[in-house]
């Protein structure tokens, strides 16, 4: 028997003297435990990082929304406004100049790697991709005809 026809089945008992019924349950305690606390405590000691948190977040209270949904619930508690909301700092970019030395320090082989994945954008299958059958001096062009995604 499924754990959830298990416990409706149990709920509806009344012949044992249960003086639980459904829809009439209250924890009188729920209040009492200071939850923020413990959670941020939880967070700290994990390392877990804000977006890691706010991704997690979003996935639980999607989740609980969805057994709302399958009248499992009668409402959902994940009700902190903005906690799914990730505030990422945006990635620094590389300058032409640290472009130029990172690929001058890569060596001959993979200057050019370096290169056409700075200023070409192209992706890491296609960067690895290139011979010198693929360049053409005269035209100053470069073509990739196999790069199969990873």
């Amino acid at each position: 028997m499924p754990l959830l026809r298990t416990a409706a089945h149990q709920l509806s008992r009344r012949d044992r003297g249960s003086c639980i019924e459904r829809n009439h349950w209250r924890d009188l305690d729920a209040g009492a435990v200071n939850f923020e606390k413990h959670a941020l405590r939880w967070m700290e000691e994990r390392g877990l990082a804000p977006t890691t948190v706010a991704k997690s977040y979003r996935l639980l209270k999607a989740i609980l929304q969805t057994a709302v949904d399958d009248d499992l619930l009668s409402c959902n508690p994940c009700r902190i406004k903005f906690a799914g909301k990730e505030e990422a700092d945006e990635r620094p970019t590389a300058t032409i100049e640290q472009v130029f030395d990172l690929a001058d320090s890569m060596g001959p082989r993979r200057r050019l790697m370096v290169l056409l994945g700075a200023f070409a954008s192209l992706r890491p299958e296609e960067l690895a991709e290139p011979s010198r059958h693929s360049a053409d001096l005269d035209e100053c062009s470069l073509r990739i005809t196999l790069a199969p995604p990873s």
